[in-house]
């Protein structure tokens, strides 16, 4: 379901706080998966229209 993509994370990065000074590889969701997943849960929470 995700992309698998490699990213580098530079000093630009929106997410760098969170991996500045640690030593261990993280895993990353990149910000388009986390996009289409937050969509994905918000659709399926939604009542469904009556027919």
């Amino acid at each position: 379901m995700l992309c698998g993509r490699k990213e580098v994370i530079g000093p630009d990065h929106p997410k760098w706080t969170d991996f500045e000074g640690k030593t261990k590889i993280s895993a990353y969701i990149c910000l388009r998966c986390t996009a289409k997943v937050n969509y994905e849960a918000n659709e399926n929470q939604k009542v469904p229209k009556p027919m």
